[in-house]
């Protein structure tokens, strides 16, 4: 095995898992089918992973950093939680149309861990994640003259929105995507604006 840091031994099984449980499904993501796409021995893997388990999570919280960190670059702090909700709803969405790949992936290994009893703590610990973590964006949006509004539950839908959105996007490959993806912004608009006159 060539001498490799293993940050870059990670990364390249985690892009090879990206690549077989997104077009092939975790079912076939074996250690061996990983390795070969890597084009590295089986036993690499596990000398940047302790088991597969840990390698599936560092997929997902590969996404969720990749996402995250996308979606920051349009988070301006002051520039009011309307704004900021609407930039960040169209920023995930842009995102996940890029990497369709990485969206199965991320899908495939959530289903499987919440059927393992062993790892249904993934999907619990990734959902969480990507909820406290857009949270914690809006609150950065925040000014003053915003509504007081639970930024958890304003997170989730947005989170529950755009995973729905985009399983019907790979599902039936038409061209509404956009248009329901401005469709949710209106309506998260709308309920903001409601909350101010509450």
């Amino acid at each position: 095995m060539p001498n490799m840091p293993v940050s870059d031994r990670r990364r390249q099984f985690i892009e090879a898992t990206v690549k077989v449980v997104g077009e092939e499904g975790v079912a076939k993501a074996t250690t061996r089918r990983i390795a070969e796409v890597a084009d590295a021995p089986a036993a690499g893997m596990h000398y940047a992973f302790e088991n597969k388990e840990h390698l599936f999570r560092a997929v997902l919280e590969h996404q969720l950093g990749s996402g995250l960190a996308i979606a920051s670059e349009v988070v301006k702090p002051g520039m009011g939680l309307r704004a900021g909700a609407e930039a960040i709803t169209r920023r995930y969405a842009n995102w996940v149309r890029q990497d369709p790949q990485l969206q199965l992936a991320s899908y495939d290994l959530i289903l499987w861990a919440i059927r393992t009893p062993a790892s249904e703590h993934l999907a619990a610990r990734s959902c969480r994640s990507w909820v406290g973590s857009t949270s914690q964006l809006l609150s950065e949006t925040v000014v003053p003259t915003d509504p007081e509004v639970n930024l958890d539950d304003l997170a989730a839908l947005i989170c529950a929105a755009i995973d729905g959105h985009t399983l019907q996007w790979q599902t039936l490959g038409d061209n509404s995507f956009q248009p329901r993806i401005e469709m949710l912004v209106q309506v998260i608009d709308a309920w903001l604006v409601a909350q101010v006159d509450e």
